[in-house]
């Protein structure tokens, strides 16, 4: 089990939503502004900044296909 490892967790790294798009967007490591690259950096996603985006995408596309819709106008719910 992971439990020896949710001490790991911390809310040190925090992303903007332009930071998330620019990581979701794959944008290269070299065209990202600084402060991202520095937070990238510092999780050790840095030189992963792209496929870290494509990864992303597909787990984000997956949980929409598996939430069924509450109703019209709220959030998606994931399945228990």
């Amino acid at each position: 089990m992971n439990i020896p490892f949710l001490g790991w967790v911390k809310d040190e790294h925090v992303f903007s939503d332009e930071e998330t798009s620019l990581i979701l967007n794959s944008t290269p490591p070299n065209r990202l502004p600084s402060e991202t690259a520095r937070k990238l950096e510092q999780v050790d996603m840095l030189e992963y900044s792209e496929m870290l985006g494509r990864n992303l995408r597909v787990l984000l596309a997956r949980r929409e296909l598996q939430a069924p819709m509450v109703d019209e106008g709220s959030l998606k719910a994931p399945r228990s």
